[in-house]
C-alpha cells in the first residue's frame, strides 16, 4: 500500500464524521478514488455519517466484494438504505453472498408490500446535512439540479430536522446556518398503510413529505400524488401484503438489533407457510 494511501485510510478511520462531510464536498469520481483503496471496515462508520444518497453513490463505485462487505459491516436498517439505491440485479448480486439469515431480512426490508409508503417513495434525493451554511446547500442543489418544492434537511444519524425551500436558500445570506432556515417537517413511516398516509393532515400545507424507517432514519420522499395513486391502484390489500407487511416489520425489528424478532420472524413465514397448505387442500 502506497503512502498516500495509508495517510488516507488513517483519516478514514481516525475521523470517520469529518471525512464523511469532507467526502459529500467532493465529485463522486473523487470520492471513490479516496475509498476504492480503503477496507470495508474503514469505509462503513464513514458511509454511515454521510447522507443516503451521497452514500450510495460512493458505493455504486466500488466492486460487489466490497459492497458486500460493507452491508455486512453496516447496522442492518442503514444497509437496507444503502442496497434501495442499488438496481434489483445489483442488490441481488449483493445478497446473494450474505449470509443467509442476514440475506433473508434484507430481502423483506427492500420489497415494501404495495400498500404501505415505502413501495411508493422515491430513494434518490437530495438531502441537506444540518451542519451546512446557506451557501454550501445553494451550491449542492445547483450541482444535482433538484427541482422538488422542498429539501429536507438531515443529522449525522440522518434523521429529519426539518425542510427549506430553494427560494429560501436563495434570500439567505451566505454564511447563514440551514438549521436557522429549517421549517418543521413531520416524517411518515415506510411501513405505515397509504389508507394512514393519506389521511394525514400533513396534506393540508405539503405535497411531499420524508419517509423513515423504524429507527427513524431518512429512507426517501413520497408525494400526495403518489399516494393517491397507489389507493386507487389498490382497492383492498391482498392477504399475502398484509402477512408481508407483519413480516417486514419483524426484520425491522430484527435488523435493529432486538431480540427474538428472528425467531418471531421465523413463526410467523412458519404459519404463512401452513396457511397456504391448508389453503390448497
Amino acid at each position: 500500500m502506497k503512502g498516500e494511501e495509508q495517510l488516507a485510510n488513517f483519516f478514514l478511520s481516525s475521523h470517520p464524521e469529518v471525512a464523511a462531510r469532507l467526502l459529500e464536498s467532493m465529485s463522486i469520481e473523487q470520492a471513490g478514488e479516496v475509498l476504492e483503496c480503503a477496507p470495508a471496515n474503514v469505509i462503513a462508520p464513514v458511509l454511515g455519517y454521510m447522507l443516503p444518497t451521497a452514500s450510495a453513490r460512493c458505493a455504486e463505485r466500488l466492486s460487489v466484494e466490497v459492497v458486500t462487505n460493507l452491508v455486512e459491516e453496516l447496522p442492518g436498517l442503514t444497509a437496507a438504505t444503502l442496497l434501495r439505491h442499488f438496481s434489483p440485479d445489483a442488490s441481488d448480486a449483493i445478497l446473494g453472498r450474505l449470509a443467509p439469515a442476514r440475506a433473508a431480512a434484507l430481502r423483506l426490508l427492500l420489497r415494501y408490500p404495495q400498500n404501505a409508503v415505502g413501495a411508493w417513495m422515491e430513494p434518490s434525493v437530495l438531502t441537506l446535512p444540518d451542519d451546512c451554511t446557506a451557501e454550501d446547500a445553494v451550491e449542492r442543489v445547483e450541482k444535482a439540479e433538484y427541482e422538488r418544492p422542498k429539501i429536507f434537511v438531515l443529522d449525522r444519524a440522518r434523521q429529519v430536522k426539518g425542510a427549506v425551500s430553494g427560494q429560501i436558500l436563495l434570500r439567505a445570506r451566505a454564511r447563514d446556518p440551514v438549521t436557522n432556515l429549517l421549517e418543521p417537517s413531520e416524517a411518515l413511516w415506510a411501513r405505515e398503510t397509504l389508507a394512514a398516509a393519506t389521511e394525514r393532515d400533513i396534506w393540508e400545507k405539503e405535497s411531499e413529505a420524508p419517509v423513515v424507517n423504524r429507527m427513524k432514519e431518512f429512507v426517501g420522499v413520497v408525494s400526495y400524488a403518489d399516494l393517491r395513486r397507489g389507493s386507487r391502484q389498490l382497492v383492498a390489500p391482498a392477504l399475502d401484503e398484509t402477512s408481508n407487511a407483519d413480516i417486514g416489520e419483524l426484520a425491522e425489528l430484527f435488523l435493529a438489533g432486538l431480540e427474538g424478532a428472528w425467531q418471531s420472524m421465523g413463526e410467523i413465514v412458519h404459519s404463512e407457510q401452513s396457511g397456504a397448505d391448508r389453503r390448497k387442500k
